[in-house]
């Protein structure tokens, strides 16, 4: 049994060898011959080739966007100093939190106003506050407008101090 198998594998080995390469047998200078016999009309394959032109037309809003996209922003370089921030208000909605900011901006207020996220919320934050106490004040002040504002600690920049303050103390 063991020679049957083996003389009927040598048998069709020489057949799959002998159809290797059965495709690059035929003749290609005929067929080179065939292409130039044939007229223009004919070639499908053989065209002028030109150099082309390439216009690009873009609306000059796209440089705008690129270039903002492109800045670099450098790192926010003022000092912090830990202090305390009045939270006004917090939703998931930054719309609704940007309203809100907006009555603060609007209000007779002169503090800053931070809207930052803490997930899944935004939250209105407002003032650079060294101390509790001067929180508290601004807080209470705001209570009829906010009445659910809270006084949250945080790293805040360091607060300007008024010109006439400085102009009291010389005074002294």
């Amino acid at each position: 049994m063991k020679k049957l198998v083996t003389l009927f594998l040598i048998a069709f080995s020489s057949v799959t060898f002998a159809q290797n390469n059965w495709w690059n047998k035929e003749d290609k200078s005929s067929e080179k011959e065939k292409i130039e016999e044939q007229t223009d009309e004919e070639k499908p394959f053989e065209r002028e080739i030109r150099e082309g032109k390439v216009t690009v037309v873009k609306d000059p809003a796209i440089e705008k966007v690129i270039k903002f996209k492109s800045a670099t922003i450098p790192p926010h370089s003022a000092v912090t100093q830990e202090g305390f921030r009045i939270q006004l208000f917090f939703d998931q909605n930054r719309t609704a939190v940007d309203k809100e900011r907006h009555k603060v901006l609007t209000s007779e207020q002169d503090f800053p106003t931070y809207v930052e996220y803490q997930a899944p919320n935004y939250l209105l934050l407002l003032g650079n506050f060294r101390t509790r106490l001067e929180a508290e004040k601004v807080r209470a002040q705001m209570a009829g407008e906010f009445p659910a504002a809270i006084i949250k600690e945080t790293k805040i920049y360091m607060p300007k101090i008024k010109e006439f303050e400085e102009e009291e103390l010389m005074e002294e």
